[in-house]
């Protein structure tokens, strides 16, 4: 006869096994394997899970978290902690974030859906990677990830905030969805790289980040600002930017690197430079309004802007827009 530990070698959470206290229903203070056997539904004034040790691995089973009015998060890291990870089930409408792990420190978040939340989706802390999660109608942003971070194949909508912060340096965002809303799709701090993400009709802008950082492939449409907003030594490259209310690309600062983008039908220009000493190649941009195509100040360094004629040669045909030249790095209005 084999014995439960043996058959299941993970612990159950509940009254018995998790006792909680004033603060929260259950509380893990023991490392090891943890699951649900049932949803779990809040209490006012009260956390849901509370988790206060390493090495914790939380799995929902498919069941959920459901809050209630006045209640506090639905999972929290109580105090710093590593190694934890959360996966598979949903955590809606706690009166504070879905998930509040900002002390938590190497964790895993994966496969979780954040909904009508009254902060946060979730918040993950310092070296976390959260995967194949959404979040959607929180009362703040959707997903916010720390330094160090990987977020990879999640999906953000109707969040009041920004649908995804970076909220300080070496973040990476790939694969994500950012949609409808209330401030930026995609908002960064320093040195946050973006690959392969989709922004559309966000209240602010499409994407956004501090210095140092890289927009690569990526599509920002219908957003009430810019497109993608960058700033000093930046990479901005085959990105496609359109119809957004604001300039498709804007950059604001010194040093960046704007190649080969596609910008179309925005409200402002297409390519909006302030800063100098940016290098701007190889872009096209088409039916942009504000002051045209192309508001780049002086003292960058800009491959020559070429309007070609329908079914015509590509060469340079306007005045002041480099008359006869096939040059690899120019830019193109059309």
């Amino acid at each position: 006869m084999k014995t439960l530990a043996q058959i299941e070698p993970r612990t159950p959470v509940g009254a018995e096994t998790t006792p909680g206290g004033a603060s929260s229903l259950y509380s893990i203070t023991q490392p090891g394997a943890h699951y649900l056997t049932a949803n779990v539904l809040g209490v006012t004034n009260r956390y849901g899970i509370a988790i206060d040790a390493d090495n914790v691995t939380l799995d929902l089973n498919g069941f959920a978290l459901i809050g209630v009015t006045n209640s506090r998060a639905g999972i929290i890291i109580m105090n710093t902690s590593s190694n934890i990870c959360v996966r598979n089930g949903a955590i809606q409408g706690w009166g504070g974030a879905g998930m509040y792990m900002g002390s938590g420190y190497g964790c895993i978040y994966e496969g979780l859906r954040l909904s009508g939340n009254g902060a946060e989706g979730l918040r993950a802390g310092l070296v976390s990677v959260v995967k194949a999660c959404t979040a959607i109608g929180n009362s703040g942003v959707g997903i916010s990830a720390s330094m160090g971070s990987v977020v990879t194949g999640c999906a953000m909508r109707n969040n009041a905030g920004h649908g995804l912060l970076a909220s300080n340096s070496g973040v990476l965002v790939s694969e994500c969805n950012s949609l409808e809303n209330g401030g930026d799709g995609f908002h960064g701090a320093t040195s946050v790289s973006y690959k392969h993400c989709f922004a559309r009709g966000n209240d602010g802008h499409g994407f956004y980040a501090d210095t140092g950082s890289s927009f690569l492939e990526c599509q920002a449409s219908v957003n009430g600002t810019n497109g993608i907003h960058a700033r000093a030594r930046s990479f901005v490259l085959h990105n496609d930017c359109s119809n957004n209310s604001a300039a498709g690309i804007a950059v604001d600062a010194d040093a960046s690197r704007i190649e080969a983008n596609t910008v179309t039908g925005n409200t402002g220009p297409g390519i909006k430079v302030n800063g100098t000493v940016n290098l701007i190649i190889q872009n096209s941009a088409r039916g942009n309004g504000g002051t045209g195509n192309y508001d780049i100040v002086s003292g960058n360094r800009v491959g020559i802007i070429v309007i070609p004629t329908v079914s015509g040669a590509i060469t340079g045909n306007g005045p002041g827009f480099g008359l006869g030249t096939t040059d690899p790095w120019a830019n193109f209005a059309f």
